[in-house]
């Protein structure tokens, strides 16, 4: 699998950061990978490869095949990647190791103070918003954006559902004084003919911020054991540039 012309296409109230994946064993499956964002955030982003390794790693491991990344990747992630490796493989054995490979690394100083949690309106979501406006009202761990996404949950062709959830959202900006910041992608369209799509889920969050909130995680007795002997991997899925964090972990027999 090959991550290539890594780059960034202006559009019009927007940009995309994109690359042309190219995959199957005889390299005969291509797929234009984008993730869309607001123009005013352009200044953050730059056409590297850490997006990229996050969506493609998983899809190389059930394939089976080697992953190469035209592009720069962050050092904090490269060097976690033997570990995700082995505690995705601990969640499901059909995976398998792969050979991960950049043109070079990239190291990065945390230079924005913002703070991003990702918000559907469900009741994950809420909860990490409430706690954190509870236990940070305003500190150095205050969240200052929520992230609505389009292209997970809601689905890529459901424009009006996604119009609406960013309405709604911005309501509840208002009253908590965030901002709202809407993202597009069509990484489903990829991932979901590889692999299982909670496996994706909590690599959603490279970008902008200094740090990434998701909701807490529920887990039934089954999985339990996977935990007791691997935290969970959103940590050290995070970059040189933005830290990945969960709320907590709830378990339920």
């Amino acid at each position: 699998m090959v991550v290539d012309e890594i780059k960034i296409v202006q559009k019009e109230n927007c940009f995309e950061l994109q690359a042309e994946i190219v995959y199957g064993h005889h390299g005969n499956q291509r797929f234009n990978l984008w993730y869309r964002l607001p123009s005013e955030l352009r200044e953050f982003v730059q056409p590297e490869g850490s997006p990229f390794l996050a969506a493609t790693m998983l899809p190389g491991m059930a394939l089976g095949e080697d992953l190469f990344i035209n592009g720069k990747v962050s050092k904090k992630l490269q060097d976690n990647l033997k570990i995700l490796m082995d505690i995705y493989r601990c969640w499901d054995s059909r995976l398998r190791k792969i050979k991960v490979e950049f043109n070079s690394f990239k190291e990065y100083l945390f230079t924005s103070p913002e703070i991003g949690s990702f918000f559907s309106l469900g009741v994950d979501s809420f909860y990490t918003l409430l706690k954190n406006v509870e236990e940070h009202p305003s500190d150095d761990k205050t969240i200052t954006h929520l992230i609505v996404i389009q292209g997970f949950d809601i689905p890529l062709e459901n424009s009006d559902l996604f119009n609406r959830t960013v309405v709604n959202a911005q309501r509840v900006a208002r009253e908590f004084n965030k901002r709202i910041i809407p993202l597009t992608t069509n990484l489903r369209a990829f991932s979901d003919k590889i692999v299982e799509w909670g496996r994706l889920l909590s690599w959603s969050g490279h970008g902008k911020y200094r740090s990434c909130h998701g909701g807490p995680f529920w887990f039934d007795t089954y999985t339990i054991h996977c935990l007791l002997c691997h935290p969970f991997p959103l940590g050290i899925a995070s970059t040189d540039r933005s830290s990945l964090v969960h709320r907590e972990i709830i378990v339920y027999s």
